[in-house]
């Protein structure tokens, strides 16, 4: 079933020359977690949420995006945690998709955080 909430992004994503998801002393299992999440298509997918929060509220911090994507009230796909939102935000900088802003008080975790914006 198409993901009709988070349309597809402008340009197809391509993560071969992003760094990889599992660090490289890390054991063979993390290696095998990373590929499976990219070859399944879910780290793609969740590209595109990620890359759909940004672009409708630009300038949010990761906590602020996940806040909103949670208020949306999506049980159905919520399969986007804040650990997940963030590596795909990471992602997406990787890819020139979208860039850090400034440093501010987020309102949701109460720390300094960069917001994200679109490029």
């Amino acid at each position: 079933m198409p993901d009709t909430l988070f349309p597809n992004p402008p340009v197809p994503m391509d993560f071969g020359d992003v760094k990889p998801l599992a660090h490289a002393d890390g054991p063979s299992t993390s290696h095998e977690a990373a590929a499976r999440h990219t070859e399944s298509g879910d780290r793609f997918t969740n590209c595109r949420r990620a890359e759909c929060l940004v672009r409708s509220y630009s300038g949010g911090t990761s906590a602020e995006l996940w806040d909103i994507y949670c208020a949306w009230n999506l049980p159905k796909v919520r399969v986007l945690d804040l650990t997940e939102l963030r590596r795909r935000l990471t992602d997406l900088k990787n890819q020139g998709r979208i860039v850090q802003g400034d440093k501010r008080r987020c309102r949701v975790a109460k720390t300094q955080a960069v917001t994200w914006e679109v490029v």
